[in-house]
């Protein structure tokens, strides 16, 4: 016989149910399960807490409470915010964006300048704030030179390198937004150009305003790449544009 290590139990008792004020992540989509459930209510269960709290599924709570539909819940007793990212930090229930949020709620010194840097640059995903705020030129977290391990952000170890130069780069790369407008992918929000403007911003030779100046002159020599290093190349030979001294960017 197996184990019974759990009890599922049944509640038309909504209030007795809470959802953490801090440090879970934002609602956005019950009324869209709720049309789900409508069609065909299924057995599914939400995971609470001994106070009641839910640590996994807030947004089938709020959907079954909307159709009338009973509560089916497990009682994990002890779990908290902690457990809630752990359970969600191998699923697709919580995106990037959702444990930034998590950590910053918490007053987590690094993910509250996280959160600060998005509102402030709210034109990127949190993939691309999360590649500025680093400043590293690898992509391998397994490499020894960066400072975040995998999922550091999920964790709540994310370090950034130097905030104020991420903004600068930010402005840097913010600056080509008016040569992308109609793009169904705008080149200043792909990863690629970002990283190749990191790289590219560590050189004293590299003059931003004049690379703005010639893509004026010569808009459509700016286009998509698929690498940073073609990146890099394609704003080398746009800056040697009707240029004498042709200019070669080493990095």
């Amino acid at each position: 016989m197996d184990k019974v290590v759990a009890h599922v139990y049944e509640s038309y008792d909504y209030d007795k149910f809470h959802i953490m004020d801090k440090g879970n992540r934002d609602i956005t989509h019950s009324e869209k399960i709720a049309r789900q459930m409508g069609e065909q209510f299924l057995f599914t269960v939400i995971i609470v807490n001994d106070k009641y709290e839910i640590i996994d599924g807030q947004n089938r709570y709020l959907a079954s409470k909307l159709l009338g539909k009973p509560i089916r819940y497990v009682i994990a007793e002890g779990y908290g915010i902690k457990e809630t990212r752990l359970y969600n930090m191998e699923t697709k229930n919580w995106q990037k964006k959702d444990f930034i949020k998590s950590f910053a709620d918490e007053g987590k010194e690094e993910y509250l300048k996280f959160a600060e840097f998005q509102k402030r640059y709210s034109d990127f995903p949190s993939s691309v704030c999360e590649f500025l705020l680093r400043l590293s030129m690898c992509n391998d977290y397994s490499d020894k030179r960066c400072k975040n391990t995998f999922k550091s952000v999920q964790r709540g170890l994310f370090v950034i390198d130097d905030y104020k130069r991420s903004c600068e780069v930010a402005d840097i790369v913010l600056s080509y937004k008016p040569f992308c407008e109609g793009q169904r992918h705008p080149i200043y929000k792909r990863k690629e150009f970002v990283s190749a403007i990191i790289k590219l911003s560590r050189l004293k030779e590299f003059d931003n305003k004049l690379v703005l100046k010639k893509i004026n002159l010569n808009p459509r020599a700016f286009v998509p790449c698929i690498s940073s290093d073609e990146y890099i190349r394609m704003i080398e030979d746009i800056v040697n544009y009707k240029n004498k001294n042709r200019i070669r960017f080493n990095v």
